[in-house]
């Protein structure tokens, strides 16, 4: 099964909103992560997310090796066993 996953720089900000984290600053020269809901990561705080999600999200140094690690794992070549959505497993 293929995961739809995504990259985007790491937030450099995060404030609490009625019970919700909500990004509040990008910062440009920031690492790269990448973001897959099918592993269960909900985009929240990195710290909020699973062993797994984590690994999956990186970081990475650059655009470039995220958008390689997107692909990678968006087709099952990262490495990582693919479960089904929302397991939080991969």
């Amino acid at each position: 099964m293929a995961h739809n996953a995504h990259a985007r720089l790491q937030p450099a900000e995060w404030i609490e909103v009625n019970g919700e984290w909500r990004i509040t600053r990008w910062d440009d020269a920031a690492p790269w992560e990448v973001i897959c809901g099918d592993c269960g990561d909900d985009g929240g705080r990195f710290d909020h997310q699973s062993e797994h999600v984590r690994h999956v999200r990186g970081p990475y140094p650059t655009k470039v090796q995220a958008t390689a690690a997107t692909t990678a794992h968006s087709t099952g070549r990262d490495g990582l066993t693919i479960h089904s959505p929302g397991t939080g497993t991969g």
